[in-house]
């Protein structure tokens, strides 16, 4: 740094008045060192920030690894025209040798620049240039007059003048005119003799020829134009990546790059060089590391010295109030003369610091400039800073390793909580939807998506989060064809173009009509033509965080009647160091074009409804293509995913990259077109794949994670893919195979060398196949085939494998060895999951190639390659080998002891996953940026575990038919039950959400160790309620999954052309890939027994049908997905319907007699469905033998005869069909044995009376009476003093009927009444179907519209206070009652109703709807009770079910699972017996509260099933959250629950003895024990 006029003399080594040290140049030894106009200004002297002088005035001394001196000295000028004169000294590397320059500048203008030397050289040469001046452009401007003699030009790049020598030394003198005066001289020395170059630490001198290129600092303002520091801004923020910011952040980051500048221009860079910058000449990162590095240090931030400043004093200045801020800002443009466009902001935030710094407040500030001050006063004083600490969590210990490998580890001590993934949480990468990343061309893309003259659009990323927007025009097809190319990046940027003819990818030369003057032909076939400045007002005045966008855009037209069918184009930058590529092939840009064919390209785009799908589709169109580019552009997509840049949530998005990702990998999609890949690329690109999927992988949470990381087992891991090339040639020289033609090997080895892919695998397994039985070709097709590689597909290879494999026996040892090595080789690039390779890449090997001259080294995995992961993957490999002889010996026995290597092998895998998932979990710098690595070891494990159990099923099968035998076998229970939690552990690292499958688990867990016989039935039912629940949450998981797949599948395939096949089976098969697959085979092997065991059988009983028909049904079987889809259908002939799906709120479809679930989903016993089998007497069951209901759908279309007969077991099903003998026979159902039911009235003889209005809204319970209010309330109401006093009946008042239609009646709700007729005629004139759904949806819209009349409010509001039943204590409160009334009315068109009461012959406008109204009691578990037993109408047996929470989780059929269900006979009703235990996983809560149920004219017909045709509603949503029912105390203490059961059968036998009949009865049981009715109807 120069001193300023009047300092003295620094001597070499110490630091300057300012300072700043200068380091010192040195020597570069080859020509290579010249430098050039790209490098002004290098370094400049090397300049570095370092202590302020303070330091060196306290004792303080810097230190450096570098030699440094500077000598700065100005004198006073002795002549009256010198307006300006330096003296400087820089030191050479060569000793203590120095080069020492004066400047003086005339006042005239002219300079005058003396430099010399005591460097001893042979012939010394000033290498120069200058900057600034006349007509300066940027860049060395060579003076073209004032050379000094014997000057010569170097390459149009520089001036070389000798030196001249004499006693003194060498001196050179350079004089230049007013007219060629300068701001910079930039040199080098070069002795010319020894081509020795002396330059300034790798860059050049600098010297200042004039005031302002010095290093004084300004004394005044310096004015930093607005377009300057809008650019700069946008460059800086461009460098940073593009970070998602606030506006504060954006503000503040503008402020310090204006603040840089500052810093800039005061160590003597000019305001033009900034400009340079600005616009891209000067690359920024480059001149970071030439100028501003150098001078300031890396760590440099100007707009912090402030801050830093402010935080010595221990204040932080906070925000500066706005109108301060403007008041001032407003002063210091006066004072620096009112410039035109300048920005004062910053200065005038710089003034406002400092006063504030010297003690003064901002009111104080306000006083002095007569500003009356609006902000708090307390907002104006600086506070102090405080820290907040931080927190460090704890890492739990991993379990402890195996002693030996190959032993087991025993029962591992890990808590299941600790693996839930908590649902709702959001992706760290995105915060959700809501949070998508802005984008600076944004704005620009939805004004085009919107113009009607667009004709195709998309955005492409260009590296650093810059972005390239291209868009064609037409607005009319006889106009011309206008195509913008517009970027938003920094730096100058080259179109790089051909065109294509309509359905070729083939590049030509543009035609001369499409041609722009500054367009040069580049090659045979393509234009180059720059970017330019976007200057139109109207497209290219775009802000962005505060600050102008510099856009770039390149725009091409077309004729209307061009050939042209597409534009085919890369990017590369003006210097020609960069390439921009679309996933590293051409961009295509498809245009309107006359020839285009139907179904190309530009027609298919649209079909898309999102920009991610449209970028995959338009890659896989291009023309050169293969899985190198495919992957490129894979990882281009995910991190614009991950960043936002797609309106898509970010599960979505992977979602789609991954049904892309496997397409290819399941080879639908072309390995290789046009292009040929050397094994090296193909593994650079994997490489690059798989660290941005594992990076992905760790900023994300929740299901956006699930699906990064199912890509990786899309793709291999990469690595070392030359030595796929170098090793196929090993083997051949090894075995003496020539490279001849016409050998199959050379063939293979043709296609390793130009496109190696996953299929090699395969080949190379082919071919040991063939090895190893004994050259016998057919073991070479038949692994071909069996792996999906054809004939065909060996041809089609760009270079193909004609030839078969042939091989003499001699070959065949040395052939068998090296290609066993070669195919870990293939592996360990294409198969980034197999265990072996990936455990190797984890713990790191070192492995020599064939000819023992050089060696592939991977290093271990730093934190992660631990002894105890060695011995674990070692015992993990040993022991899958066992596993497999184990199952390929197939000896078994039935007992625990045929699981032992299975269970040892899991155990080991689960605990190598535990092990490596804390790293998994921290990301990448927990193991040195080699994430990839361990999470393709928690995959390779993940499949080892699949292996392990598809390969032991036969086992399991064998231990799971000796459990059948009864509770003797508790070992070989606790066998089966430890491998169902092994591989549930597993699935649970591997999914989201999982709390279901880790309360599964949990539940495992603790059941396994249950050894006692005598619990044995007990613990046999609560293992059923498990698997019930596990199999339900697998069953979800693999919906949600489709649900979320299939579509975008089906959707891209179609786009794609690929067979209908792969693409609608393309969500079952991803299904079947992962983890749960395996569990789901280990439930469904161990179910079956488990049933046996407790003498469930095979079938679950609900309704038994008909009593006419003496216990067997006749009809012909029809197979059905869903009961759903057929409910309101109506058979002509008897139907047996074997349906996959019920819920149980089906109705049952006329013309059936008999309902079969197939895949063992049983109603309840008391849902909509089951009461209606009963009602209408159908026979329901559900099957639990996969076998069985395979045998019975293949009875489609026969006339089948069901059977029922009384077993010891239970009641079996015998199924027979025609005329012959029984065909099957199903045992064992599971009801016990029944009385037969009564004979019940038919439904077509129901009549339904039409009740009137009572004139009154409100009546309390001494009113309640028929043809007032329903069966639920005068019920409640018999039972008033009835019933022992520890059982509690709630207070209640009712809306009696008539009220819906009385209110219809007010002036109010004439238009409503209006619209309701006139939809209730359309139906009642024979709408069917759909049409029938939407009226009636219509008319529940109609009835949530209708004013409850204010009398009716306010009755209501009287009979609850009187009735003790709480009010409402808001007016929003009020509301919500209110809109519940309505609720309940508007449930009278409810769909299933309306078709149940059409299917009697009654009509749903006779329906008149009463609202019983209670406080919601507080329920700790809810129950229903049937005092006959419905399963089998045994009236001597009182059956129920009771849920956690309110009742609506068990008769509303929202909550899945089945509930507790026990029985007691009525003469002992102290010993329930408990059926089986609860799976349902939540339960429906809800606070303090009031519910309205509905009490309709249509629930009280004798023997009609109206229950749950409409709706009971709380005023309160009510929540559903998760239950534990094995956790439950009901389970978990006998004596607690025998008590409770007992006393609730106890309940449903006082009300069938006070109303006389027998009785459906709902009641809850309070967390203190009391027991409260809230309802009871007649049972049916």
């Amino acid at each position: 740094m120069k001193a300023l006029r009047g300092q003295t003399v620094v001597q070499k080594g110490a630091l300057a008045p300012n300072g700043f040290l200068v380091p010192r140049g040195q020597v570069r030894s080859s020509a290579r060192g010249v430098a050039s106009p790209s490098l002004i200004g290098e370094r400049s002297l090397g300049i570095r920030a370092a202590l302020p002088i303070v330091r060196q005035q306290a004792g303080l001394h810097w230190s450096s690894k570098k030699r440094h001196s500077v000598v700065v000295a100005v004198s006073a000028p002795e002549q009256q025209d010198t307006k300006f004169a330096v003296d400087e000294t820089f030191s050479l590397p060569k000793g203590n040798e120095t080069v020492r320059a004066t400047v003086e500048q005339k006042a005239d203008g002219a300079q005058t620049v003396r430099l010399t030397t005591s460097l001893q050289a042979g012939r010394l040469l000033l290498h120069w240039g200058v900057e600034g001046g006349k007509d300066y452009q940027g860049g060395w401007r060579l003076p073209s007059t004032c050379r000094p003699p014997g000057t010569k030009q170097y390459k149009d790049r520089a001036l070389q003048s000798p030196f001249q020598v004499d006693d003194q030394g060498s001196h050179l003198f350079i004089m230049l005119s007013a007219e060629e005066a300068s701001d910079v001289l930039n040199f080098v020395l070069k002795d010319e003799a020894t081509n020795t170059w002396y330059d300034n630490s790798g860059s050049n001198f600098r010297l200042p020829l004039h005031g302002e290129a010095s290093g004084k600092p300004s004394t005044g303002t310096q004015v930093i134009p607005k377009a300057l520091a809008d650019k700069w801004a946008w460059m800086r923020w461009d460098h940073q990546g593009r970070p998602q910011q606030s506006m504060p952040d954006a503000n503040k980051d503008y402020d310090r790059g204006v603040e840089e500048m500052r810093a800039l221009m005061g160590v003597g860079r000019s305001m033009d060089e900034l400009w340079r910058v600005a616009e891209g000449k000067w690359p920024y990162p480059k001149y970071l590391d030439e100028v501003e590095h150098p001078a300031f240090g890396d760590k440099y931030d100007a707009f912090k010295v402030r801050e830093e400043q402010a935080a010595a004093s221990g204040v932080s200045l906070g925000p500066i109030p706005v109108e301060l801020l403007s008041v001032q800002a407003y002063i210091c443009w006066e004072k620096a003369g009112q410039p035109q466009g300048a920005d004062f902001a910053d200065e005038a935030r710089r003034v406002i610091e400092d006063r504030v710094r010297g003690g003064a407040t901002y009111e104080q500030l306000a006083k002095e400039m007569n500003l009356e001050p609006t902000w708090k006063k307390d907002e104006g004083k600086p506070q102090p800073e405080q820290q907040a600490p931080q927190q460090h969590e704890a890492k739990q210990a991993p379990p402890a390793a195996p002693s030996e490998v190959g032993k087991p580890l025993g029962a591992p001590k890990r808590n299941p909580l600790d693996l839930v993934k908590p649902q709702g949480q959001a992706p760290v990468l995105s915060e959700g939807k809501s949070q998508k990343r802005e984008m600076p061309l944004d704005f620009l893309e939805a004004r085009w998506a919107i113009d009607p003259s667009t004709k195709w659009r998309r955005k492409y990323g260009l590296g650093n989060k810059s972005e390239m927007l291209v868009v064609v025009r037409q607005k009319e097809e006889t106009d011309p064809i206008r195509v913008d190319f517009i970027t938003d990046r920094a730096d100058k940027l080259i179109l790089h173009w051909g065109v294509s003819k309509p359905g070729s990818r083939s590049w030509k030369l543009p035609p001369a009509e499409m041609r722009d003057e500054d367009s040069k032909e580049a090659t045979e076939l393509a234009l180059e033509s720059p970017f330019l400045e976007c200057d139109d007002e109207d497209e290219c005045d775009l802000e962005f965080m505060g600050a102008k966008v510099p856009l770039q855009r390149r725009t091409i037209t077309l004729p209307a009647d061009s050939w042209v069918g597409a534009i085919s184009c890369v990017l590369r930058s003006a210097d020609a160091t960069m390439w921009y590529k679309d996933g590293g092939g051409d961009f295509l840009i498809p245009v309107p074009c006359k020839h285009v064919k139907e179904g190309t390209q530009l027609d298919a785009m649209p079909q898309l409804t999102d920009d991610l799908s449209r970028e995959i589709v338009d890659a896989e169109n291009s023309g050169a293509w293969t899985l190198m580019h495919r992957f490129n552009k894979a990882t281009d997509l995910i991190n614009n995913v991950a960043n936002g840049q797609y309106d898509l949530d970010p599960a979505d998005g992977f979602a789609r990259i991954y049904a892309w990702l496997r397409y290819s990998a399941t080879r639908k999609l072309t390995w290789q077109r046009n292009y040929n890949t050397q094994p090296r690329q193909l593994s650079g690109s994997q490489d690059r794949l798989t660290g941005t999927i594992a990076s992905t992988h760790a900023r994300t949470t929740g299901e956006p994670q699930e699906w990064v990381r199912m890509m990786l087992t899309t793709v291999g891991r990469g690595g070392d893919g030359q030595k796929i090339r170098d090793e196929i040639l090993n083997i051949m020289h090894r075995n003496n195979i020539p490279e001849k033609k016409g050998l199959w090997i050379e063939d293979w080895h043709q296609k390793l060398h130009n496109n190696t892919s996953p299929d090699d695998v395969v080949i190379c397994e082919a071919l040991l196949a063939y090895l190893d039985s004994g050259l016998n070709i057919k073991a070479y097709w038949e692994h071909l085939e069996s792996n999906g590689i054809t004939k065909e597909r060996l041809l089609s290879y760009d270079r193909a494998i004609h030839n078969e494999p042939k091989f003499n026996e001699g070959q065949v040892p040395g052939l068998k060895k090296d290609l066993t090595d070669y195919l870990q080789t293939l592996r360990a690039v294409h198969c980034g999951t197999d265990l072996a390779s990936a455990a190797g890449n984890v713990l790191g090997y070192d492995e020599p190639d064939m000819k023992r001259k050089k060696s592939t080294s991977v290093a271990p995995v730093p934190n992660v390659a631990t002894k105890e992961l060695r011995l674990l993957l070692a015992s993990a490999l040993y022991l899958q080998q066992r596993v497999q002889e184990e199952a390929r010996v197939g000896k078994a026995d039935g007992t625990p002891k045929d699981l032992e290597s299975t269970r040892a092998l899991l155990q080991i895998l689960l605990h190598a996953r535990h092990n490596i998932r804390p790293f998994i979990v921290e990301g990448g710098h927990a193991c040195d940026g080699r994430l990839p690595d361990v999470v393709f070891l928690d995959l390779a494990l993940e499949g080892a575990t699949r292996t392990a159990l598809e390969a032991s099923l036969s086992l399991l099968r064998g231990v799971a038919s000796s459990i059948q035998e009864g509770p003797s076998k508790a070992a070989e229970l606790g066998a089966l039950l430890s491998v169902m939690a092994m591989a549930l552990e597993g699935v649970t690292l591997s999914s989201y959400p999982n709390d279901d499958l880790v309360s599964c688990l949990k539940s495992l867990n603790t059941l396994e160790g249950m050894n006692d016989p005598s619990a044995q039935k007990d613990r046999g039912m609560q293992c059923l309620a498990v698997v019930e629940k596990l199999k339900r949450a697998l069953s979800q998981q693999a919906l949600e999954l489709t649900a979320m797949l299939q579509p975008t599948a089906s959707h891209l395939g179609g786009i794609m052309n690929l067979p209908g096949g792969p693409v609608g089976g393309f969500s079952e098969e991803v299904v079947r890939g992962t983890p749960a697959a395996p569990l789901s085979q280990v439930v469904g092997v161990t179910e079956p027994s488990l049933r046996r065991m407790l003498g469930a059988g095979d079938w679950l009983l609900v309704s038994r049908g008909s009593e006419d028909t003496a216990g067997s049904v006749q009809g012909v079987v029809r197979l059905q997905a869903s009961l759903q889809d057929v409910q309101f259908k109506t058979y002509n002939e008897p139907t047996i319907l074997v349906v996959d799906n019920i819920a149980g709120t089906e109705e049952v479809p006329e013309g059936c007699v008999a309902v079969l679930s197939a895949n063992g989903q049983c109603p309840d016993v008391l849902s909509h469905s089951a009461v209606r089998a009963r009602n209408m007497s159908v026979l329901l069951a559900a099957c639990y033998s996969p076998e069985v209901s395979a045998g019975v759908k293949q009875m489609e279309g026969q006339n089948v005869t069901i059977a029922l007969e009384d077993e010891a077991a239970g009641t079996s099903l015998r199924f027979s069909s025609g005329a012959g003998g029984p065909q099957e026979q199903a045992p064992a159902p599971a009801a016990a044995s029944a009385d037969a039911p009564a004979k019940k009235k038919s439904p077509r003889d129901l009549k339904i009376s039409v009740p009137q209005w009572p004139g009154k809204w409100v009546v309390g319970m001494d009113e309640y009476a028929p043809g007032v209010v329903g069966a639920k309330s005068r019920n409640i109401q018999g039972l008033q003093g009835k019933l022992p006093d520890w059982i509690s009946l709630p207070p209640s008042v009712t809306l009696p009927f008539g009220c819906f239609e009385q209110a219809l009646e007010a002036e109010e709700n004439a238009d409503v009444k209006k619209e309701i007729s006139a939809r209730v005629a359309q139906i009642q004139g024979g709408a069917e179907g759909s049409e029938a759904g939407r009226l009636l949806a219509e008319l529940r819209s109609l009835a949530m519209q209708v004013s409850v009349p204010k009398v009716a409010r306010e009755q209501l509001m009287q009979a609850m206070k009187t009735a003790g039943i709480p009010l409402p204590d808001s007016v929003d409160r009020w509301a919500k009652a209110v809109e519940a009334i309505k609720g309940v009315w508007a449930s009278k068109y409810n769909d299933r109703a309306y078709f149940s009461l059409r299917k009697i012959g009654l009509s749903f406008e006779d329906v008149r709807m009463a609202v019983l109204v209670q406080r919601v009691v507080p329920a700790h578990y809810a129950f229903v009770i049937h005092t006959r037993n419905p399963s089998n109408n045994d009236p001597n047996e009182i059956f129920c079910e009771l849920v956690r929470g309110l009742g609506e989780s068990l008769v509303s059929g929202e909550v899945s699972g089945s509930a507790f269900a026990f029985k007691a006979n009525k003469s002992d009703l102290d010993e329930p017996e408990v059926l089986h235990y609860a799976s349902k996983s939540e339960g429906m809560f809800v606070g303090e509260s009031l519910i309205f149920r509905s009490d309709s004219n249509g629930e009280d017909l004798e023997g009609y099933a109206g229950a749950g045709l409409y709706e009971s509603i709380t005023m309160d949503a009510t929540k559903t959250l998760p239950v534990d029912y094995l956790e439950d105390k009901l389970v978990t203490d006998v004596d607690y629950r025998q008590q409770l059961l007992a006393r609730i059968c106890k309940v449903g036998a006082a009300i069938e003895d006070t109303l006389g009949s027998a009785q459906d009865v709902e009641g809850v049981v309070e967390e203190d024990g009391s027991i409260t009715v809230v309802q009871t109807r007649p049972q049916v």
